[in-house]
């Protein structure tokens, strides 16, 4: 039996059948990675951290996208390639303790690319004719002389 802690709580792997770990480690994972975001989407915790940890005041409009991207990561399955040196912690040590750094690098990561993809929406371009030409902005783009 191997013990695996978190911020959570501690939890028992069975190991009589190595190949059920990595299933088990797996479930515990998810439920430690799901714990961490509902502490961020909670009140202004995600703000508070993004200004604290990356230094920036997100719009109304990030915060949505950051707000939706974590939530596809918290309902997402784990992929336990992201997490192999906690694997492999676990394979080999009867205690293992999982430092929740090990999370916030895919929670991070996560949010730096929500906020990229909201930075790179263009806005909304008005197509109003130009005088006297009687063209509009697509019309002057797609000419070729």
């Amino acid at each position: 039996m191997k013990t695996v802690r978190t911020t959570s709580g501690t939890r028992k792997i069975e190991d009589w059948n190595a190949n059920l770990i990595p299933l088990q480690l797996r479930e515990i994972l998810q439920d430690q990675r799901k714990t961490l975001i509902d502490r961020l989407l909670n009140e202004n915790g995600l703000q508070v951290y993004v200004d604290h940890k990356m230094g920036l005041k997100m719009t109304s409009a990030q915060n949505g996208k950051v707000r939706g991207g974590l939530g596809r990561l918290m309902n997402a399955g784990i992929d336990i390639d992201n997490y192999l040196p906690i694997l492999e912690m676990v394979l080999q040590n009867e205690n293992t303790y999982i430092d929740s750094a090990f999370f916030y690098r895919e929670i991070d990561s996560c949010i730096r690319r929500c906020m990229q993809e909201s930075q790179l929406t263009l806005p909304h371009m008005d197509m109003t004719p130009f005088e006297g030409m009687g063209m509009n902005l697509m019309d002057v783009l797609n000419r070729r002389n």
